[in-house]
């Protein structure tokens, strides 16, 4: 887990700055909460039974339906808080525009169920409770059963454990399938000539990939491509799909164990410099591609994806009927084609190698500046991240609305 508390104010100010106000999603979110809390009090109050343990405790319907009010409240709370672990597991707070609706979701959970518990304790103040039961025989009749409704109320405020169960939830994720991530960092010559827009596609590519994998999850396998310093190379697409394993071709591939993201940022740290001359953009693909598939052989991967950052030079292939998805063994590593996606660092996608890649069903996406950069990097990216200050909101505004609902108390006089 790679959590920077300095982050979280920041990242509340791009989930509210990033919210979708048109969206009717958004107010749906928000209000949610409301008709599922009533819909659980109708609920509980079907299958109440009678709550009174003694004589002397309240037994008068108002009781029944506060009660009903306060569990049905958390059981809300409890549900939200479930829903954004469940939601954040799968990568969609990383980006998305409902993210800030659903911690508002929260807050009116909450304002219910300290509504409700403020309801309980009019209704356990001494003048009410002595208007809704019997009055006590004598003074120590009276003071047991003051105790005795102590006793009552706080049973209510138990109910505010139950929303943290929900945070048991990010266990879950201990059941989430392994990723397999393979970045080909192009690193050719042409990467470090300053692009249309002045900017050194080696230099903001290796930062923009160090950021990426700072927030990876922890079930995320990672390979990096680069490319070797060798002028010797396969031009014939036929010999290159023929390949069986990635030692017959020429690159730079390391793999980093989901576990070992220190590493990673430390190697792609050392990603300074470009290759002169290099080995083929083609060739390196196609090696990090069988050593995914070597990769794959010893381990199950529930998604394995691919990404090249690339300024579509050094290819040095004209043909590529055989390639890519016209491989089946290539597709059979990486079967669907939206898993497969480009940075392109140059203002036009054109040549041999971006068609190639437009007939398969690749994903484009544009880098020529650091904004384009980063953006598609991290959309590329997002499935295979967690935002962490989701969750840190979130059991902010559990804990302290909890605190707040845990102090209220019936007027005793």
């Amino acid at each position: 887990m790679n959590f920077d508390l300095k982050s979280v104010w920041p990242d509340l100010q791009y989930f509210i700055g990033n919210s979708d106000l048109t969206d009717p999603l958004y107010y749906l979110f928000i209000f949610l909460p409301l008709p599922l809390w009533w819909l659980l009090t109708k609920v509980f109050l079907l299958s109440a039974k009678d709550r009174r343990r003694d004589p002397k405790l309240p037994a008068s319907r108002e009781y029944t339906i506060q009660y009903c009010r306060v569990a049905a409240g958390c059981c809300t709370a409890f549900l939200i808080i479930l829903g954004i672990c469940y939601f954040w597991s799968e990568g969609y707070y990383n980006s998305n525009p409902l993210t800030f609706s659903h911690l508002l979701a929260l807050l009116v959970a909450y304002l219910i169920i300290g509504a409700a518990m403020r309801a309980g304790a009019s209704l356990f103040a001494k003048a009410t409770v002595g208007r809704l039961i019997f009055q006590p025989l004598n003074e120590e009749d009276e003071r047991n059963r003051t105790v005795l409704l102590k006793r009552e109320f706080a049973k209510r405020k138990l109910w505010l454990v139950l929303p943290f169960v929900g945070f048991l939830a990010l266990l879950m994720l201990n059941l989430k399938s392994q990723n397999l991530v393979t970045i080909v960092l192009d690193n050719s010559s042409s990467m470090e000539t300053n692009n249309a827009n002045g900017i050194v596609p080696i230099e903001v590519g290796r930062k923009a990939l160090f950021k990426t994998v700072e927030n990876l999850d922890g079930y995320t396998d990672l390979i990096i491509a680069t490319f070797a310093e060798s002028d010797n190379y396969i031009s014939d697409a036929g010999e290159l799909a023929g390949k069986q394993t990635a030692q017959e071709l020429t690159g730079n591939v390391r793999f980093f164990d989901a576990a070992d993201n220190n590493n990673a940022r430390s190697y792609i740290n050392t990603l300074n410099n470009v290759i002169t001359p290099s080995s083929p953009l083609t060739e390196t693909i196609y090696k990090s591609y069988l050593f995914a598939k070597e990769y794959s052989a010893n381990k199950s991967y529930g998604n394995s994806a691919m990404i090249i950052i690339t300024d579509g030079g050094e290819a040095k292939l004209g043909d590529f009927t055989d390639l890519f998805c016209d491989d089946a063994n290539f597709t059979a590593v990486f079967p669907d084609p939206e898993n497969i996606s480009l940075i392109n660092l140059e203002d036009d996608a054109t040549g041999d190698f971006y068609n190639k890649a437009a007939d398969c069903g690749y994903t484009m996406q544009e880098g020529s500046d650091l904004t384009a950069y980063n953006e598609s990097l991290d959309m590329l990216m997002q499935d295979y991240k967690n935002n962490w200050s989701v969750i840190f909101w979130t059991m902010i505004i559990a804990l302290v609305s909890s605190l707040f609902i845990y102090f209220t108390e019936p007027k005793r006089n």
